[in-house]
């Protein structure tokens, strides 16, 4: 690599080192090369073997890593100094799992790759927990020690491939202040940084020279967005070489469009936006996150005043994105509606008003599409998930966005960019298209009964008897885990690695459920006792992921027997149904057809249970059964303990990333229903 005097140029730096790139097999055919120089042959073939399965996991991997390949001797003489971030514990996990990468590369692989896999917290998370006992199940035992650990902090390997250490603050800093410039001639961060300075630290230490080691080891560094470099030691005062090299990555908008452009315009269908949306101009410095069935599609800050307008979908999760102001200006029309003058406006409840109150504070109105607002729409399929390994891609506005096989791709008519349409934005979209036909507009002369909010009362009012006398009485069964909550325990709720709700437990009678998608929330006892039977049961399995629970704490309780009428919504319905409406617990639901009207029986309930109706999805009721049915099924135990459910359960039903919110938002309805609520600890909203 290239390396000059930086002092006038970059701060205090002495040393600008510049990366070259490497082909996998370039680099390692380079690594092998340069630990030839040692005279020992069995001694050399060893590093070499060592040095190859760290960049092959590296190179099939994603999320950033720091490991450090040094020889026996510099270890032994405790020569880098170093903090541990976890005091030890991962090291120790680890022990239990895998001690040498090269008799045991594939358990190494996957404990890098839990590692690596970003959550909000930086933490061991339930969900990593549980992910990295499915994958290495001799460790179940030692695995639930890690949970809220750091996962941070790099990996220390002798050069035989022994891992000494985990989680670690290299401290290893050379003579010269040097900083690294990637092949692109971009500026690396303080991970690489600090990687090219322990390199240093390996050429010309005094105490490692005395060692008299030809190759006294190597660092090797991989980036979050993908891509890793590694540093290798030079002699004689020379700077270290620095070989970058490719990993798996998210795909770019230049590599979408290669992949996808010419499949999205024959595959897809090329559809007009009919559905408005409410907007307001963003602020300069705002952080803009999307957030979408749980998780995060997009995330950016807004540079600039009135460069960009925020809006607000129609969709259930009403999520927030920003548009650039010329994009907004050649999709929406320019003079928007004020809210408090839509119809119903002032004739919903103090509920809706309150509401509307809030959003004219904040300066949204309602803005309809364009009639030429065109773009096409793309199913993603298996062969399509090959293609987007990491199961995500940069967006135009540079934004990762995650994706599912379930999901949609997007792209504006002239096919210039690609973006991300979830699958739950398609539904709520049709949902609302459903019988209007092409493209029209929203007047105030428009019929207010077709686009009115109904409330609760009125749609008790006008469907409640329809769905009582149409749909099947059912009750909730199965089980949901549970543990005793601790005193001053911190209970993250952690979904895809976002933290949607974080609780400081209080008192020692709250109690810690895990959901569907393994995510863990807290319910009071008050809310326990109103909707769980006091009958609690131990964990009589013996697979691995039961056996971590156990270990945790985890027992089995039965929801109460609380009956609940079900409609499924058939097409003919969707005529003369609204196109949304308010729930009791806040959210706006638009109705669909295939979903299901739930509403509770409030004849045969002891405790105090008020009338609502909901919308549930058709995929999300198999944890209900008809009255008749459920007690037969709660003798032959055939149903699946919620919150662990079986691999095949979560493929037959399709429901990878939407179980978990079927059980904790009726939960959540039916402890408002009763009315209980915690003072001290509350579970995080659906």
């Amino acid at each position: 690599p290239s390396f000059h005097s930086a002092k006038s140029m970059v701060g205090e730096a002495d040393v600008v080192v510049t990366a070259s790139i490497a082909s996998l097999s370039e680099l390692q055919s380079r690594l092998d090369q340069w630990v030839q120089r040692r005279n020992d042959v069995e001694d050399a073939a060893a590093f070499a073997q060592t040095l190859r399965k760290c960049t092959e996991v590296l190179a099939q991997g994603i999320g950033g890593a720091i490991i450090a390949v040094l020889h026996e001797d510099i270890i032994k003489h405790e020569l880098l100094d170093f903090t541990c971030l976890d005091g030890g514990v991962l090291h120790e996990v680890m022990q239990s799992m895998v001690t040498n990468i090269n008799e045991n590369p594939d358990a190494f692989k996957t404990v890098l790759e839990v590692l690596s896999s970003h959550t909000d917290s930086d933490r061991w998370e339930q969900e990593n927990l549980v992910k990295l006992v499915n994958a290495l199940p001799d460790a179940a035992h030692v695995i639930p020690s890690l949970a809220g650990q750091p996962k941070d902090g790099g990996i220390l390997l002798s050069h035989l491939g022994t891992i000494h250490g985990a989680t670690l603050q290299l401290k290893a800093t050379g003579s010269r202040k040097a900083i690294l410039k990637k092949a692109d001639g971009t500026a690396a961060g303080t991970r690489h940084n600090s990687s090219l300075s322990a390199a240093f630290w390996l050429s010309e230490d005094t105490e490692i020279l005395e060692l008299d080691l030809p190759s006294p080891g190597v660092i090797l560094t991989r980036s979050d967005a993908g891509g890793a470099h590694c540093f290798i030691p030079q002699l004689n005062g020379l700077p270290p070489t620095v070989l970058q090299f490719e990993t798996i990555h998210h795909l770019s908008q230049r590599e979408m469009l290669s992949h996808f452009r010419e499949k999205i315009k024959t595959e897809g269908s090329l559809s007009r936006k009919t559905v408005p949306a409410l907007g307001r101009l963003g602020i300069n410095g705002e952080h803009v996150v999307t957030v979408v069935g749980g998780r995060i599609t997009s995330s950016m800050t807004i540079e600039g005043d009135k460069t960009h307008m925020v809006l607000r979908a129609a969709t259930p999760d009403q999520e927030h994105y920003p548009l650039k102001m010329d994009k907004f200006m050649k999709l929406y029309e320019p003079n928007g509606m004020e809210v408090d003058e839509l119809p119903g406006a002032t004739s919903s409840g103090p509920f809706m008003e309150m509401q509307i109150g809030q959003l004219k504070a904040k300066g949204f109105k309602l803005y309809q599409p364009r009639p030429d607002n065109r773009r096409y729409i793309y199913k993603l399929t298996p062969a399509d998930m090959e293609i987007l390994a990491t199961r995500a891609f940069i967006s135009a506005w540079g934004s990762v966005q995650p994706v599912r096989e379930v999901d949609y791709l997007a792209s504006p008519e002239n096919l210039k960019e690609i973006y991300l349409m979830p699958e739950e934005v398609v539904k709520a979209e049709r949902a609302w298209s459903n019988g209007r036909g092409s493209y029209s507009k929203l007047t105030k002369q428009d019929s207010t009964e077709n686009f009115k909010v109904y409330s609760q009362e009125e749609m008790l009012k006008k469907y409640g008897k329809m769905i009582k006398d149409k749909g099947k009485l059912m009750v909730k069964c199965g089980t949901v885990l549970m543990r005793q909550a601790k005193l001053d325990e911190s209970v993250v709720t952690c979904i895809n690695g976002r933290i949607t709700a974080s609780v400081l437990v209080t008192d020692e009678e709250s109690t810690v459920v895990q959901g569907g998608l393994h995510e863990l929330y807290v319910l009071s006892k008050a809310q326990v006792e109103a909707n769980y039977e006091k009958t609690v049961q131990d964990i009589h399995g013996t697979q691995p992921v039961d056996v971590m629970l156990k270990s945790q704490g985890f027992k089995r309780y039965t929801p109460k027997k609380k009956p609940k009428y079900f409609y499924q919504v058939q097409d003919v319905d969707m005529k003369t149904l609204p196109k949304a409406f308010h729930t009791s617990y806040g959210n706006v639901q638009m109705p669909e057809a295939g979903a299901y009207f739930v509403m509770p029986d409030t004849s045969t309930c002891q405790d105090n249970v008020t009338p609502e109706i909901y919308m549930m999805p058709e995929d999300k009721i198999f944890c209900y059964r008809p009255i008749e049915k459920a007690m037969t099924n709660r003798v032959s135990g055939t149903l699946p303990v919620m919150g662990h459910v079986s691999t095949n359960l979560y493929l037959r039903t399709g429901m990878w990333s939407r179980f978990g919110w079927a059980i904790r938002s009726n939960e959540a309805a039916e402890a408002r229903m009763t009315g209980s609520r915690s003072t001290t600890a509350s579970q995080p909203e659906p």
